[in-house]
């Protein structure tokens, strides 16, 4: 890869793009895979962030937990891949690490 990590974070295919959070950087690079090769093609700067574990991109934003120095942590959407402010928040999750998320079953 032609981009350094202070410790890569979550690893997703983003439909195009190899998308790899920087651990402690508050971004996600988007990588062009080429054989052994990854080129960076653009990043998504994570405003407010302050670890990237583990994130879930869904089209067209991204949702990333994010745990702050006391353990004390928030789970924030962005817009994926244009990043900046966080669309949402939501404060106060102990220290989280990843979110999933799944569609959900209609009973009736």
């Amino acid at each position: 890869m032609n981009q350094s990590f202070h410790d890569a974070g979550g690893i997703q295919w983003d439909g195009k793009h190899l998308a790899v959070g920087d651990l402690y950087a508050g971004f996600i690079y988007q990588f062009d895979i080429r054989g052994k090769r990854g080129t960076e093609v653009g990043n998504t700067p994570l405003n407010g962030t302050a670890t990237v574990w583990q994130f879930f991109i869904d089209r067209e934003r991204v949702i990333v937990p994010s745990t702050f120095q006391d353990y004390s942590g928030s789970v924030n959407v962005y817009d994926y891949p244009a990043g900046g402010g966080a669309k949402k928040t939501r404060i106060n999750v102990y220290d989280p690490y990843g979110v999933v998320v799944s569609l959900a079953r209609t009973y009736r």
